[in-house]
Order: structure tokens, then C-alpha cells, then sequence
């Protein structure tokens, strides 16, 4: 049972490291997912989003 077809990781994480930064992935699914409750999407702002409203502030997404 394979749960992704490929996972790209951030060329600078490095999970070894106890400093946290560049700990993103993008995983791609073998299989569709149904949202839920419980499932939902995580949203990048777009390429039109003024960018005053996104550099430099912290955000956080977390998941299992």
C-alpha cells in the first residue's frame, strides 16, 4: 500500500537539525482524499496577493 507517488522536500531541511526552518514538503497522493471535518486543504496565498499582506509574518499549519 503506497500513501504518495513523490514527496519534494525544502533542498535546505534537515531533519537531524534541532533548528527549525525550512520544514516544508509537498507530498503527492496515490489516491484522491474526500475533505472533511477533519480533512481539509492547507492554501498558499496566490501570485496576485499583494505581498505587504504575507513577507515577513509567521504563520503556522500543522497536520498528522
Amino acid at each position: 500500500f503506497k500513501l504518495f507517488l513523490s514527496r519534494y522536500y525544502h533542498e535546505s531541511y534537515n531533519g537531524d537539525s534541532i533548528v527549525v526552518g525550512n520544514d516544508i514538503a509537498i507530498l503527492v497522493l496515490a489516491s484522491n482524499v474526500t475533505l472533511s471535518d477533519t480533512i481539509k486543504l492547507a492554501c498558499l496565498p496566490s501570485a496576485s496577493t499583494d505581498s505587504t499582506n504575507v513577507l515577513n509574518k509567521n504563520t503556522v499549519t500543522t497536520g498528522w
